[in-house]
């Protein structure tokens, strides 16, 4: 398209909630892996540096009670 990814969707707002929401559904369905073989039970806090919506971070801490995130 000429441009960087991430400036080609900021360019149109419809395009960029539905990046999100696809990439969220993603997370959903293919981290529940990741999440229930993840032992965080050591562990204080967890910080999601992705990109998106913060998804796998919220259903990791919806599991995880007793860590914090950002």
């Amino acid at each position: 398209y000429g441009t960087a990814w991430f400036d080609y969707l900021s360019q149109d707002v419809d395009k960029t909630i539905h990046y999100h929401e696809v990439l969220s559904t993603y997370a959903k369905r293919d981290y529940e892996t990741i999440i229930t073989n993840l032992d965080l039970s050591k562990a204080r806090s967890i910080v999601d540096i992705g990109g998106s919506t913060g998804t796998l971070l919220k259903s990791i801490l919806e599991r995880n009670l007793h860590l914090h995130g950002e």
